[in-house]
């Protein structure tokens, strides 16, 4: 079993620009949910992967990756899709020895940003940088099937999103 250990924050203020890496665009479709888990394509570069993510415990969640042919998942998402994607520029930062994944979502959701480390084991001694704001792992307001949701609902859901994540003075 492939297992995924992530913590995830809201981000505080822009001083992780400095420190950026890499930058990728990067566009995900929800294929489908079931209890606890999700399947998703994301299509990035010229890489195409369907992805199963199961039931989080704690930080801690089983994921598996299977890398397509980009014409079969286009394909895949043109039959099994009913919702628009979800696109984001992933910016990588290095800090302490972790890349940390910063992700500035694009389109009906500008202006939210996020960030995540994967962690080596569950009891790993995250260092956080100053930029690194509130944690938001296993929150559901701030969970991929939540913010998807609010974009496709519109101004009004995109913006109590907004005011969930609101970083305080």
């Amino acid at each position: 079993m492939q297992v995924e250990i992530e913590r995830k924050f809201l981000i505080r203020n822009a001083g992780w620009r400095d420190g950026v890496r890499h930058s990728r665009h990067i566009t995900d479709y929800l294929i489908a949910q079931f209890e606890g888990g999700k399947a998703r394509m994301r299509l990035c570069d010229d890489t195409a992967m369907l992805t199963f993510k199961g039931n989080r415990r704690g930080t801690r969640r089983c994921e598996y990756h299977i890398p397509l042919a980009e014409p079969d998942a286009r394909a895949m998402v043109r039959d099994l899709v009913t919702t628009p994607p979800i696109e984001k520029r992933r910016h990588d930062v290095v800090v302490a020895g972790l890349v940390w994944q910063v992700d500035e979502y694009v389109g009906p959701l500008h202006g939210f940003v996020t960030t995540d480390a994967e962690l080596p084991h569950e009891d790993h001694a995250l260092v956080l940088p100053d930029w690194v704001g509130r944690e938001i792992t296993g929150d559901q307001r701030f969970g991929a099937s939540a913010v998807a949701a609010a974009a496709h609902q519109g101004p009004q859901a995109v913006r109590a999103l907004m005011r969930a994540a609101a970083v305080p003075a």
